[in-house]
């Protein structure tokens, strides 16, 4: 059996060798974390020094309290505050004295506040000086040295003026035995100067500098902060009594234990390194020998395919690994890859063939307004070719394809707006003018797109509206002369309206007085008229009626137009309760009729008498044409309907209407009941359709012949419904 190894176990010992890379690299992060070590062992030891700065302070403090309580509790003392011990002076109060407790003064207070004695010297000289004013200020400033009440108090403060800091301590004078009454307060002042800085220093051996309140505002604990590869420094705020103004002690300090750490570290990363590039060495050996070399070869194959441009060319080789399956794997892709480019040119060339022979204008310009692609019917309107118009922009054309430099200026400036705002542009008419004297109506849509990356680019597709243009403009002018005769037809519309209401206005008059005299005539001859002439009298009377009834009938359908009230709100309610009460309570009373409302009705916008006179109309039509024994049952129902309207249902039990009346009925005149067995005109549902029509809604009828009609009507609820209605 032929033993063949695999890819996998090639990589496998690379992997050994990154591994033992890992362990190097994990040794490296080891070295850094001692160098952190090193570096805490610095920090802590800075912080011990800043602390030990601190400490020497406050062992200062504690020194001018100690001797404070030597001074304050002495008889003598309290006799020399008291006026009683003049030559305390002389005998106590020596520079020698001051000089050797190193106090550069001694400030007696009475028990008024006031200064009794200073005595102020210079430590350095042994002389007596004057104590600055300042100074003085400063420490009467600070009342909490001067309010103390028992003769065992005592504090002590960090005084900071703009001239000198002052460690001073302070305790009520008393006797000897520290016993009350208190006779005034001591204070006992060190200036920290240069010269207290240069003693702490070597006291502390440490590099000690003081920063006043302009310093950084530390935290009491130490901090550091390291300043150079060579020093580090700590600081250390100290605060007075009263907390408002802090001084800052900073120490500079070697970085003796950081540069051990260093040393040692740059002794363990230089036996790293040199293991690492051993190791590193044996492993590209090995990855060269048995990864790289076979990798190589097939680069090699890989650029003579992209140089020869030849997608046919196979990588075969006779591997068994993971390299021979990435060859015969990139030849199958390479055998798919020439397929799909075969594809992707019969698509691209159906494309091109599909844009050529579209009859509108294609093209995509770029930012510039350089042409990146246009079809035959693009270039034919430039009077060119395709591929001459590529790369090239408008200004190109100007005087050869393009009239005008302010037309090129106008499309670059609508190319510019959709690319700035990302969003399309519809140009509905946009002339495009030739130096050859003719010229075109285009209507061109503009779409921002992104090609190869680039979002600034535009496409625009336009479309030749020349013919429809002219015929457009024939179709305004017919359009102007519709308008023209539909003006004089609405004008003809007004007159007749005008001549029914008048006429109807004039006709009630001799038919009232036909119709009065025509029942005169009947009440006198009724005994002496027999047969055919009483008959003829009686058709006489009734045909007078009927006309009288058919000109109100008129006279009402006309006043629709002519005797209108405002919209306003009202209520269907209170309208029907109305109707309830006047104009139906004969018919109602008479018919046994039923008013039902099954839910109460809403409230709409309406002409307030043409909405009763609407109800009215369907109401009594309801009652009117019944079965001789039937009693008449009225719904009315209401629901919603679009665009703010409501729709009100009036429903009855009569004798119904047959389907092919219910376009017909709402006509002037048309009756589809028999007129000897039912009362009409034929003009109430016409009167009814105007009404409904003036408020903008519709009306129709649901009916089936002996089951009863329902008619409908839709009507505003709303303003902007009546507003919408009549624009």
């Amino acid at each position: 059996m032929i033993f063949k190894p695999s890819l996998s176990r090639k990589v496998l010992l690379s992997i050994s060798c990154v591994i033992i890379l890992a362990l190097m690299a994990m040794l490296y992060v080891s070295k850094t974390i001692v160098l952190r070590g090193f570096a805490r062992l610095e920090e802590q030891e800075a912080q011990t020094n800043i602390e030990r700065a601190k400490n020497s302070v406050d062992v200062e403090l504690t020194d001018l309290v100690r001797i404070c309580k030597d001074w304050a509790p002495w008889d003598d003392s309290q006799n020399f505050v008291l006026g009683k011990n003049p030559e305390y002076i002389a005998s106590n109060l020596l520079a020698d004295s001051l000089s050797n407790f190193n106090l550069n003064f001694m400030m007696f207070i009475d028990l008024s506040g006031k200064i009794f004695h200073i005595t102020a010297v210079d430590p350095e000289k042994g002389e007596f000086v004057q104590l600055p004013e300042t100074v003085v200020d400063g420490i009467l400033a600070n009342k909490s040295l001067l309010t103390m009440t028992e003769p065992k108090d005592s504090k002590s403060d960090i005084i900071i003026l703009p001239d000198e800091i002052i460690m001073v301590a302070a305790q009520p004078i008393s006797n000897s035995l520290s016993e009350k009454p208190i006779s005034g307060t001591l204070i006992m002042g060190r200036y920290l100067n240069d010269r207290m800085i240069k003693i702490l220093s070597e006291r502390t051996q440490l590099d000690i500098s003081i920063s006043r309140n302009d310093a950084p505002a530390y935290d009491h604990d130490a901090s550091v902060v390291v300043l150079s590869k060579d020093s580090i420094a700590g600081f250390v705020n100290i605060s007075n009594l009263n907390g408002d103004k802090h001084i800052t002690l900073k120490t500079i300090m070697p970085r003796a234990i950081y540069n051990r750490g260093l040393t040692t570290v740059r002794y363990f990363t230089t036996a790293i390194i040199s293991g690492v590039v051993s190791i590193l060495a044996i492993l590209l050996f090995v990855m060269h020998k048995i990864i790289l070399r076979p990798i190589n070869t097939l680069t090699k194959n890989f650029m003579d395919i992209r140089n020869n441009h030849d997608t046919s060319t196979k990588l075969y080789t006779e591997r068994n690994d993971e390299i021979g399956t990435l060859a015969r794997s990139f030849d199958e892709m390479m055998e798919n890859l020439k397929n799909k480019m075969a594809d992707l040119d019969e698509s691209q060339n159906l494309t091109r063939n599909i844009i050529d022979t579209d009859p509108a204008i294609i093209f995509v310009k770029d930012c510039d307004g350089r042409y990146l692609l246009v079809n035959k019917a693009m270039a034919g309107l430039f009077d060119t070719t395709c591929k001459d118009m590529l790369g090239k922009t408008n200004m190109d054309f100007l005087g050869s394809a393009i009239s005008s430099s302010e037309q090129i200026d106008k499309f670059a400036g609508d190319d510019r707006k959709v690319i700035l705002s990302q969003k399309p542009l519809f140009v509905k008419e946009e002339q495009f003018a030739s130096p050859k004297g003719w010229s075109k109506w285009l209507q061109i849509y503009k779409i921002p797109i992104t090609i190869k990356g680039n979002p600034k680019c535009v496409l625009g597709i336009g479309v030749d509206i020349t013919e429809r243009k002219k015929n457009q403009d024939e179709t305004n002018s017919l359009n102007r002369e519709l308008i023209t005769a539909t003006e004089k037809v609405e004008t003809a519309n007004i007159e007749l309206r005008n001549f029914v209401y008048v006429a109807s206005h004039d006709l009630r008059e001799p038919l009232n007085k036909i119709a009065m005299l025509s029942n005169v005539l009947h009440r006198s001859l009724t005994d002496k008229l027999t047969g055919n002439d009483a008959e003829n009298l009686n058709l006489m009377i009734e045909g007078a009626n009927r006309m009288t009834k058919m000109v109100e009938g008129l006279l009402d359908y006309s006043r629709v137009d002519m005797e209108t009230h405002p919209f306003k709100t009202v209520d269907a309610n209170e309208i029907i309760e109305q109707l309830k009460e006047s104009e139906l309570s004969v018919l109602l009373d008479g018919k046994n009729a039923i008013i039902e409302i099954p839910q109460s009705l809403p409230t709409v916008i309406a002409d307030p008498v043409q909405f009763r006179q609407l109800l009215g109309n369907l109401i009594a039509n309801g009652i009117l044409y019944q079965d001789k024994d039937s009693t008449p049952h009225i719904t009315i129902t209401s629901k919603p309907a679009a665009d703010g309207m409501t729709k009100i249902e009036v429903a009855d039990n009569g004798i119904g209407i047959k389907p092919e009346y219910h376009q017909t009925v709402f006509m002037v005149f048309k009756r589809v009941a028999s007129g000897d067995e039912y009362e009409g005109t034929g003009i109430g549902l016409a009167v009814c359709k105007k009404i409904i029509e003036r408020h903008g809604g519709k009306i129709g009828l649901k009916s089936t012949p002996g089951k009863g009609s329902t008619f409908w009507f839709t009507i505003p609820t709303s303003s902007a419904a009546v507003f919408a209605a009549h624009v």
